[in-house]
């Protein structure tokens, strides 16, 4: 995986500009740290400084610079102040590739001559007292592009012959297995970069349809505004839902609170719900999309490798309640699940292991030849090869597709084989409130205690205990209980 980079500079300079730019010709993503503020506050930068102060903004700042520093494959925009803490200092030099943007005052003046939101230079005045007090403080850059000499592209080429960036790979075949359940089939596409080019959505959502994406702040920085733009290219009507981060908000409240705002919205049982984000997201947004005036049409476009292999297929959507997980829900299938596997390239270490949990899960359950594949190609899966990763997620996809086209509903018993781990796992999410381990690290020492278990029943041999133990270990997942839930 290759290190972010991450640009910094004075107000005026093109960090977004340019950094859209770098990201389209590499093939990354782009992200901007005060459109994740602003989501995460849902107000504007100038709404956050009226309201709320310098402070709080500074303090915002560096908790979102801890959060997209840990994202691999990313081009960052960051805002000018954020240089002036030690901490985001100490970020910035630790995590990732650093340039620094520069202008002259006068080009920065020019260019800033009509904008009226700037909360720290409300006049020409301010603006230079600012950007005199900011004299040096960027230089601390490995590399530095002066944007009144050259252009933005100019910019982005000298980048990306500095840095030695490779463009990642686009050209691979789109791979499609569909869900047949009584009264609806849909597809679920998988394939890499299917959200940098051909419009996705041709086909499945028309024009004059209403859609409301469902998502969180940091999914949401890196792709509601392009995927907004994608819909409007289409003549979609689109509006958003931004929903906190995390299992613990997968509760009964959050969803009554998606209630309100979509009957605020007035919007229509004609619309459609677009799950846009991991397993809490889709799990949030198909239960909301079953019950919202008895049933609006849901999509998803997962971008996490646990969401794309499971959560996001097969209709079974909830919410958590204080006496277990998944305690609330439905089931409700989408219409469409689009896997752009390229989106898995921004997911940190931990969450990517994740869905590797789910994987080794479908090969010990349904498919050996799986199994083997994961015990032999470990190299690629964990460099995230996107080839392997669409074949690997697709048969993911078709093991899941094939239990619950059998069955949906889990009334003849097939289905509950897709709960293995997750009966253990569960509890152990449930006993840390859904803030220690991660879901997978949960199911995968689930795995192995009910693997054990079938062990001391002579159902399973002692030589796959050991080789479902080692794989686990292999993805750097636990394999045993951690001595805090022991005893």
């Amino acid at each position: 995986m290759d290190r972010s980079v991450i640009l910094i500079g004075f107000m005026g300079v093109g960090k977004d500009t340019i950094g859209k730019k770098l990201a389209r010709r590499t093939n990354r993503v782009f992200i901007s740290t005060d459109r994740l503020i602003e989501l995460r506050c849902n107000k504007n930068i100038t709404r956050i400084f009226k309201e709320h102060g310098e402070m709080f903004f500074r303090k915002q700042e560096n908790e979102v610079l801890s959060i997209v520093t840990a994202l691999p494959n990313s081009i960052i925009a960051t805002g000018g102040g954020i240089i002036g803490q030690k901490e985001n200092l100490v970020l910035l030099n630790e995590t990732a590739e650093v340039i620094h943007l520069s202008a002259p005052l006068s080009t920065i003046q020019e260019r800033l001559s009509a904008c009226s939101h700037r909360p720290l230079a409300h006049n020409q005045e301010q603006l230079t007292a600012l950007y005199n007090q900011r004299a040096g403080m960027y230089d601390f850059a490995g590399l530095c592009y002066d944007t009144a000499q050259y252009t933005s592209d100019e910019v982005v080429d000298r980048i990306i012959k500095d840095l030695n960036i490779h463009s990642m790979t686009s050209m691979i075949q789109e791979q499609h297995v569909h869900v047949t359940v009584p009264g609806t089939s849909y597809p679920v596409r998988c394939g890499y970069s299917m959200c940098q080019g051909h419009n996705p959505f041709h086909g499945v959502i028309h024009k004059n349809d209403a859609v409301c994406i469902v998502t969180n702040p940091l999914v949401g920085s890196l792709y509601l505004d392009p995927i907004e733009c994608m819909l409007k290219d289409i003549g979609v009507k689109t509006d958003s839902i931004i929903v906190p981060d995390g299992e613990q908000f997968k509760t009964m409240d959050t969803a009554m609170d998606m209630y309100d705002r979509l009957l605020d919205k007035r919007f229509p049982r004609s619309g459609i719900i677009l799950g846009l984000g991991g397993g809490v997201i889709s799990d949030l947004s198909g239960f909301v999309s079953a019950t919202y005036k008895r049933g609006v049409r849901c999509m998803f476009l997962p971008t996490t490798l646990l969401a794309q292999v499971d959560a996001a297929i097969g209709g079974k959507n909830g919410v958590n309640h204080a006496c277990g997980k998944n305690m609330i829900g439905t089931f409700y299938q989408p219409v469409c699940v689009l896997n752009d596997i390229h989106m898995l390239n921004t997911l940190p270490e931990k969450e990517y292991r994740n869905g590797i949990a789910e994987m080794i899960k479908y090969g010990v359950i349904q498919d050996n030849d799986l199994f083997t594949f994961l015990e032999d190609h470990h190299k690629e899966v964990v460099e995230r090869d996107p080839e392997t990763l669409v074949k690997l997620i697709a048969r993911c996809a078709d093991i899941k597709a094939q239990i619950v086209s059998e069955d949906e509903k889990e009334l003849r018993g097939l289905r509950h084989i897709l709960n293995f781990g997750h009966t253990i796992g569960h509890v152990i999410e449930t006993h840390d409130q859904y803030t220690g381990m991660t879901h997978g690290e949960a199911v995968a020492i689930g795995m192995v205690i009910e693997a054990y278990s079938a062990v001391r029943h002579k159902k399973l041999a002692q030589s796959d205990f050991s080789r479902l133990k080692n794989l686990i270990s292999m993805y750097s997942l636990p394999n045993r209980l951690p001595d805090r839930l022991v005893g």
